[in-house]
């Protein structure tokens, strides 16, 4: 690269350093904010949760029911883990089960 060419270099999630010759500055690009914490997402049905047969619909899915529900091992302690090194956890999930119908939003 030719030494007055402005480089972009990617040196934090959502923030852009560039540099040339005399300077560098920080830009943040359109839209995006910076980020202070960090956190942990984890997706709920087989990463924390066991997925579940469901013979009358032949399907391998979510847990349609409470008494469906279970933890995987070492799934709380692991947890529990993240938050003792400072890390927040957060659990999403996409749940087509409520879309067709097998759960309500009030059993997720």
């Amino acid at each position: 690269m030719r030494t007055r060419e402005k480089q972009a270099t990617s040196s934090k999630l959502g923030e852009l350093k560039r540099t040339d010759r005399n300077k560098e500055t920080t830009v943040q690009p359109t839209g995006v904010r910076a980020m202070s914490r960090r956190a942990v997402f984890l997706d709920r049905d087989g990463v924390i949760n066991a997925l579940v047969y469901h013979q009358d619909a032949g399907v391998i899915d979510a847990p349609f029911t409470r008494s469906q529900f279970r933890l995987l091992p070492r799934v709380p302690e692991a947890i529990r883990l993240l938050n003792d090194l400072g890390l927040p956890v957060a659990i999403v999930s996409n749940q087509p089960g409520i879309a067709k119908g097998h759960l309500k939003p009030e059993i997720m």
